[in-house]
C-alpha cells in the first residue's frame, strides 16, 4: 500500500528525560566468565517497571542488536514515536532515532536474515481512524538504514505467521468467525495480494512455509464443516500467490485428530509436518489457541506433490526422559500398566499442554523441539460469618500461571523415523504468558539448549543420542557487589551471533550497602559467551 523511506532527517537524536521507565543507558562491569569487556562482563541497565514489558530486543547478529519501545510523544500528523537504539557488539551505544508508526499498532515480532531485519507492527483491534494497521520496518544491517510498508488487513484478526522472501512477506490471519486471509506484500512496492483461500466453512491456519527448492510457498489448515469434525490440508501456492495443489493429511486412524502443524521443506524439497495430536476429539475453536490444546503426542507426515507418503505418531510414553515429578510418576504408572495387560504405550495416553518451536535440521536430522507446561493453583482458606457470627470456612483456587517443566528435544529422520530423543528439565519458570523459554544454539550435530531464570543461565548439550555432560547452571552478576534480585518477570535469552547470546528481562534489586535509594527497578540485557 505504502512504502515510505525514512532517512537521517527523520530522525531526531535526543536524550530521554521524560515518564518513569525512559533514563539513560548505564553501562556498568561485573565479574563473570562469560562475554567480557576486558576482565568484566556486558550489562546494560534501563530503569522500569517491573510489571510493564515495554522493551524488545532485537537481535542483528554481528552487526549489532536493537533496542526499541513505544514513547508517548506524537509527530505533526498524530502518530507514535517508537524509540530505536543500536548497540554495537562491546554493548555500546551507537546512534538513538525515532520512527513515528500508527498510534494503534504495537510490536508482533521480527524476522531476521544475512541483509534486514524485519520488524512487523500489527493492530490486531478494529483500525478505527488509523490509515493502517500493518507496519513493516525494514532495517538494513549493512546500512543501518530504515524503511517502512504501510497496509490494512482484516480488523480484529490475529497474524498467525508471516514468512519473508525474495523481498516478499508471506502473511496468513486468523479472524473472526473462523476465516482464514493469506495476503502477499511486496516489500519494495508495497502491493498487496490476496491469495485464494480454497476450503468453505470454518477455517484455521498452523502455519506457513516457503519451499525454496520448489519455489513454492505451503499453508497449513484446518477446514471444519462442524464443530468436532474436521480434516487438515496442505495448501501450495506459486510465489505469486498462483494456487497449485491441495493434499489432505490424513491419520489413517479413526480416533486421532491432527492439532496443528509446523511446517519445514527438507533438502530434497519434500514437505515435513510435524505437530500434535490428541486422541480424543478437539473442538475447532480450540485450535485457534494451540498451545492450550491438551495433546497426547506427536505427528510427522511428509507430502511430495499431492501425495502423503507416510504419517507416523509418537506417545509421550515412547520418550525416554521426561522430567517433573507427576510427569515422570504418571508415566511410570502408565507404563507399568500397560506392561501388565500386554499392551502396547500407544493403548495409553497422558495430555499436556505443550508450545513448539520452528522445525530445524541438521545433516542427519529434521529437530523436534516443545517445551511442556501446565497450569499452577494453590488453595486458599478463608472465612466468612453467619447472622450469629459464628465462623464458616470456605476454600477456593487462585491462579498461579503457567509453570514450565520439562523440554522435549527429538531427531527424526527423511522417513520419520524417531532416530533418538532426549528431556531437558525446566526449573522455577512461571509465567503468565504462555511464550517460548528454551533458546538453542547448533553447530553441526551437537546442539545445546539453554535459558535464563532467576538470574542464572542453565544449559545442556547433545550430540545425537548422547548427552555430553550434565545440566550446568552460571549466575547473571549485577551492577554492584551484593545486588541482591528481589523480584524478576519476563526474563528470557535469544541467540545473538556466533556463541553469544542476549538474555534480558526486569528485575526489582535491592543493595544494603549502598545508603541512599538503594533499590531500583530495571530492564536489564546481560550479554554472554558460551565456551
Amino acid at each position: 500500500m505504502k512504502n515510505t523511506k525514512l532517512n537521517k532527517n527523520v530522525f531526531l537524536k535526543f536524550r530521554i528525560i521524560t515518564i518513569w521507565f525512559l533514563v539513560c543507558f548505564v553501562f556498568f562491569i561485573t565479574e563473570i566468565s562469560f562475554a567480557q569487556k576486558g576482565n568484566k562482563p556486558m550489562r546494560i541497565e534501563i530503569r522500569s517497571k517491573i510489571d510493564n514489558n515495554v522493551f524488545h530486543l532485537i537481535p542483528c547478529k554481528e552487526k549489532g542488536a536493537l533496542l526499541c519501545f513505544k514513547s508517548i510523544n506524537r509527530d505533526n500528523d498524530g502518530n507514535i514515536k517508537w524509540i530505536f537504539s543500536l548497540f554495537n557488539k562491546q554493548m555500546d551505544e551507537v546512534w538513538t532515532k525515532e520512527i513515528p508508526l500508527q498510534k494503534n499498532v504495537n510490536y508482533n515480532k521480527y524476522i531476521l536474515n544475512d541483509e534486514f531485519a524485519y520488524i512487523v507492527f500489527h493492530d490486531s483491534e478494529k483500525k478505527g481512524s488509523a490509515k493502517f494497521n500493518l507496519q513493516i520496518l525494514k532495517y538494513s544491517l549493512s546500512k543501518q538504514s530504515f524503511s517502512l510498508i504501510s497496509e490494512i488487513v482484516p480488523d480484529k484478526s490475529e497474524l498467525v505467521d508471516i514468512k519473508i522472501y525474495n523481498d516478499k512477506a508471506y502473511l496468513g490471519f486468523q479472524m473472526r468467525k473462523d476465516k482464514v486471509e493469506l495476503s502477499i506484500v511486496d516489500l519494495i512496492s508495497g502491493e498487496l495480494t490476496k491469495m485464494p483461500v480454497v476450503f468453505k466453512n470454518k477455517n484455521v491456519l498452523s502455519a506457513i512455509s516457503i519451499n525454496k527448492k520448489e519455489n513454492t510457498v505451503g499453508v497449513v489448515l484446518t477446514n471444519s464443516e462442524s464443530r468436532k469434525h474436521y480434516k487438515m490440508y496442505l495448501v501450495e501456492f506459486a510465489l505469486n500467490g498462483k494456487l497449485i495443489r491441495t493434499t489432505e493429511i490424513k491419520t489413517g486412524k479413526n480416533n486421532y485428530v491432527l492439532n496443528y502443524a509446523r511446517l519445514n521443506s527438507n533438502k530434497n524439497g519434500e514437505n515435513i509436518l510435524i505437530g500434535t495430536y490428541s486422541i480424543n476429539s478437539v473442538n475447532i475453536k480450540d485450535l485457534k489457541n494451540e498451545e492450550k490444546i491438551k495433546s497426547s503426542g506427536f505427528y510427522i507426515s511428509k507430502v511430495t506433490e499431492n501425495e502423503q507418503k507416510y504419517i507416523k505418531f509418537y506417545n509421550f510414553l515412547d520418550f525416554e526422559n521426561f522430567y517433573g515429578s507427576q510427569a515422570s510418576r504418571n508415566i511410570i504408572m502408565l507404563k507399568n500398566k500397560a506392561k501388565r495387560q500386554n499392551k502396547k504405550n500407544n493403548d495409553f495416553s497422558l495430555n499436556y499442554n505443550l508450545i513448539m518451536h520452528d522445525v530445524y535440521e541438521t545433516d542427519s536430522s529434521l529437530l523436534l523441539i516443545a517445551e511442556l507446561y501446565y497450569q499452577k493453583y494453590h488453595t486458599v482458606t478463608d472465612f466468612s460469618y453467619d447472622y450469629y457470627g459464628n465462623s464458616i470456612p470456605y476454600t477456593y483456587q487462585v491462579f498461579d500461571g503457567y509453570s514450565f517443566f520439562n523440554t522435549i528435544i527429538s531427531g527424526f529422520d527423511n522417513e520419520g523415523n524417531m532416530q533418538w530423543n532426549h528431556g531437558f528439565e525446566i526449573r522455577d519458570i512461571i509465567s503468565f504468558d504462555i511464550t517460548k523459554h528454551i533458546s538453542l544454539l547448533i553447530f553441526d550435530e551437537d546442539i545445546m539448549l539453554t535459558y535464563n531464570r532467576s538470574g542464572q543461565v542453565a544449559s545442556k548439550m547433545f550430540y545425537r543420542d548422547e548427552v555430553i555432560g550434565n545440566l550446568e547452571y552460571f549466575n547473571l552478576e549485577s551492577k554492584y557487589k551484593k545486588d541482591f534480585v528481589i523480584e524478576e518477570e519476563n526474563s528470557n535469552m535469544i541467540h545473538w551471533y556466533n556463541n553469544y547470546f542476549l538474555c534480558f528481562g526486569y528485575q526489582f534489586i535491592r543493595n544494603n550497602l549502598i545508603a541512599k535509594k538503594n533499590k531500583r527497578t530495571v530492564f536489564y540485557i546481560n550479554k554472554i559467551r558460551f565456551n
